[in-house]
């Protein structure tokens, strides 16, 4: 009877056939991954050139098999015709991979240094295929360090933007670190786009948050102050809605001596081509004003940068309060309860005052000066129709037998004022001017200087007080002596004006005055 073999040997004979399978199994793979290798140059830019409308050229490369990937350098989108200009440009193109993810068709992290893409007039599907094929189909990271996006004169900076998940038919989620040009500030982002509308890539959704800090108002000619914003946002890549809540703490406009606190709360809507704005609605607030507004902010055909067109109303405010954005003095000139209703045309560049153009209506109530030199005329001659008024009716009083009436307040009297304006070039034109106080209406018409701050309004007074109480000495004598002339029954008629300055205006007669009477 023969011997039974070692069992032993029947264990190398099983370990020798296994390992000679493996040895196949991995000789077979890397013959088929040499063989559909996806990071060869000649795949890597069939698939590249496949997403991507226009001529790719890429500078150097070099493949890596331990990660599995690739490095690319100058990378480069060319229009098919025309000039060289890049449409799309890349310093340097890292892609990392893992042998099992070839198999998922997956790439571990792409990460890309200096981007610049330059947005054509056709939008994002002017520079993307869509619904290609590819050898490797997802990107686990996506990260994109020092890129710029470039539309006309729109910049946008960004330090870094990161993609998760990005693939065909995905929802992509990012973060974006960027710098903004006007103003300059720092624009920080996360969210979510996606999935790619093939075809019409303009019209891919999105959504998020955001944060908008140390934003230089400097950056355009006459203001000052640093804003800071956060809000979110939703619509498309082409059209943004956005909406938060804004602030500048000492926010000022040049030549005014004041800094004012400003915050906001806004809707609007944005145009990713061009960075043109709609304003649905804003409601801002300073001291003790809310100041609501709408309109847009566009770039004109021929015209370089953005010009705003709003829609101002002011429903219940204080005339000092707007009074300071302009003013060189500490005190305003005037106080009272405000009320705007006007439309505001800014074009772009420097020189606000001169290139405001508005037009509007505004009325300020129970208003006074804050000089006591220009509001003792006021009082005086509000004194002096009330003693009139006084007069009368104790001599009623005493005639009908009745009891004196109770003395009334004769302190300076506040006034009402009423306005058409008109501002181009620096000026505004004021019509229809109504400025009354009790025992008096002034009715004119004038300009105001914004620049100079000068003040030339002139028109009728209409009163039943004494006008020699508002002037003394040979004015004083002048207007006795005048004073029966101008009378229509009980109601004098004199010339009126308003001059000097808006920080120092000079309220009172202009005996010097042509008009009829």
């Amino acid at each position: 009877m023969p011997e039974p073999k070692p069992r032993k040997r029947t264990w190398r004979i099983w370990a020798i056939r296994a390992a000679a399978g493996i040895v196949v199994v991995i000789v077979s793979g890397v013959a088929v991954t040499a063989k559909h290798w996806p990071f060869s140059r000649d795949t890597v830019a069939r698939d590249l050139q496949g997403r991507v409308k226009g001529r790719l050229v890429i500078g150097r490369f070099h493949e890596t098999w331990f990660p599995p990937g690739y490095i690319a350098a100058d990378v480069k989108v060319l229009p098919d015709k025309g000039n060289d200009n890049a449409l799309i440009s890349a310093r340097d193109l890292v892609v990392r991979g893992s042998y099992y993810g070839l198999l998922r068709h997956t790439i571990l992290k792409a990460k890309v240094v200096g981007l610049r893409l330059a947005m054509p007039a056709g939008g994002w599907d002017a520079l993307f295929v869509t619904g290609v094929k590819s050898s490797s189909k997802n990107i686990d990271e996506l990260e994109i360090d020092d890129s710029a996006w470039i539309s006309g004169k729109l910049r946008f900076d960004a330090k870094q933007i990161v993609l998760r998940d990005v693939g065909p038919n995905r929802t992509v989620r990012f973060r974006a670190s960027l710098v903004t040009d006007k103003p300059r500030g720092e624009l920080k982002g996360e969210g979510q786009a996606g999935p790619w509308k093939s075809g019409t890539g303009g019209q891919t959704p999105i959504a998020g948050i955001f944060q908008y800090a140390n934003a230089d108002l400097a950056t355009f000619a006459n203001l000052h102050g640093i804003l800071a914003a956060r809000g979110n946002f939703q619509g498309t890549l082409t059209n943004v809605n956005v909406s938060g809540t804004l602030s500048v703490p000492d926010f000022r406009v040049a030549r005014s001596v004041h800094a004012v606190a400003l915050t906001a709360a806004y809707r609007a809507s944005v145009n990713a081509r061009n960075a043109d704005v709609a304003l649905d609605r804003v409601e801002a607030h300073v001291a003790h004003t809310t100041i609501l507004a709408n309109g847009r902010i566009d770039g004109q055909k021929g015209q370089e940068g953005k010009t705003a067109h709003i829609e101002l109303a002011v429903h219940k405010g204080r005339v000092e309060d707007l009074l300071n954005y302009f003013s060189e003095e500490q005190t305003a000139s005037m106080t009272g309860a405000v009320t705007l209703h006007a439309f505001a045309e800014v074009p772009p560049g420097p020189h606000f005052l001169r290139k405001l153009r508005l037009t509007g209506d505004f009325g300020v109530d129970s208003g006074k000066f804050t000089s006591p030199s220009t509001q003792a005329p006021i009082s005086a001659l509000s004194a002096s129709a009330r003693a009139k008024e006084e007069k009368e009716d104790k001599a009623d009083a005493d005639k009908e037998g009745k009891a004196e009436k109770e003395e009334k307040d004769t302190g300076a009297t506040a006034s009402n004022l009423r306005a058409h304006v008109l501002v181009r070039n620096g000026m505004a034109e004021l019509t229809g001017i109504s400025f009354e106080f009790p025992g008096a209406i002034a009715n004119m018409d004038g300009t105001f200087q914004l620049i100079s701050k000068q003040v030339d309004i002139h028109g009728d007074l209409r009163t039943t007080g004494s006008l020699s109480h508002t002037t003394s000495g040979f004015k004083a004598l002048m207007l006795k002596v005048a004073a029966p002339f101008m009378k229509k029954r009980n109601t004098t008629v004199a010339p009126f004006a308003i001059t000097g300055t808006s920080s120092d205006p000079r309220v009172g007669l202009d005996l010097s005055h042509k008009r009829k009477f």
